[in-house]
């Protein structure tokens, strides 16, 4: 398990009241690689790699219409990104 860095003086992020909304995007990795189509987000292409077997899993939130971030599972190297995407004084 990789250790993961905090810019200095980070704010640590604020709960969303009501919880934010999620929409969960799963692929086969068997067909992969693949990305684009179903998968884009307003601000990147995330692109899944072969891996005979795996199941990958992108989870869009959103807080009142705004996109908010992504939590991606990539199966191959079995990897879990975290993307905080909107510019508002906290870290994801």
């Amino acid at each position: 398990m990789a250790a993961v860095a905090v810019p200095e003086g980070a704010a640590p992020a604020q709960a969303y009241r009501p919880d934010p909304s999620a929409t969960v995007i799963h692929r086969d990795t068997d067909g992969c690689p693949c990305g684009g189509g179903g998968l884009g987000d307003p601000f990147d292409a995330t692109y899944f790699q072969h891996d005979a077997g795996g199941k990958a899993v992108k989870i869009e939130l959103y807080d009142d219409g705004w996109f908010i971030g992504t939590v991606e599972f990539h199966p191959y190297g079995d990897e879990i990104w975290v993307y905080d995407a909107k510019n508002d004084g906290d870290g994801i």
